[in-house]
């Protein structure tokens, strides 16, 4: 299923898939496959223990409607208060021109 969620102060309407996602359970594997069990972060232990961590799939397709999505996770975040959560992972696997991670390396 698809939720949507529509952004603060936005007229868009932001997409993403239900956190329950296949993306969502891979990342959640290699946050703690490798980013935990090797101790590379610290902070993803303790949010993760407290269940301060939200991974959700991001279903936009251009780099330009992800950054929209993220400012709208960042102010419903800062809305929340950092009592319940204070981190996201947002899996963004439908933006094709993200597909060939040698971009990032520049």
């Amino acid at each position: 299923p698809v939720l949507s969620l529509k952004a603060d102060g936005m007229s868009a309407e932001m997409k993403l898939a239900a956190e329950d996602s296949s993306c969502v359970a891979a990342t959640l594997a290699w946050l703690q496959q490798v980013v935990i069990d090797h101790g590379f972060c610290p902070w993803a232990t303790k949010a993760l223990a407290k269940g301060s961590l939200r991974c959700v799939e991001c279903c936009e397709t251009s780099p330009a409607a992800v950054e929209v999505f993220v400012r709208a996770e960042a102010r419903r975040l800062e809305a929340q208060g950092a009592e319940e959560l204070c981190n996201t992972l947002v899996v963004c696997p439908h933006v094709e021109a993200w597909h060939d991670f040698s971009i990032f390396q520049n």
